[in-house]
């Protein structure tokens, strides 16, 4: 969970907000930058999609991020300045969330 904003307090109210709900928080902090736009980067590897969709459910208009590698959790949030809040567990709809648009693999080398 890192503060991508100059909020002071925003990731460990989020990060008790998420507790709450039953999530494990393992890291509580602020972005090496800052987030410039949106409600928040939910960061994830491939094989922790799932668990990225369930999270952002939770964030409301907050982009799914695929990354390598998320240091020492499943998925990362970086909250940006949009960020209001999580929504209650009734209200979380993964379902809702927007899957970021696959990046074309191209197999052979460029003429």
């Amino acid at each position: 969970m890192a503060n991508g904003t100059e909020r002071p307090g925003l990731a460990l109210d989020t990060a008790d907000a998420f507790a709450a709900r039953g999530f494990v928080i393992s890291d509580i902090g602020n972005t090496a930058k800052p987030v410039d736009k949106g409600v928040a980067l939910v960061r994830y590897s491939e094989a922790n999609l799932s668990s990225a969709i369930t999270v952002a459910s939770y964030m409301p208009g907050s982009e799914l991020t695929p990354v390598r590698r998320v240091p020492g959790a499943k998925v990362a949030i970086w909250l940006g300045p949009d960020f209001d809040g999580v929504v209650p567990t009734g209200d979380a709809e993964p379902g809702a969330v927007s899957l970021p648009a696959e990046k074309p693999i191209c197999r052979t080398a460029s003429p």
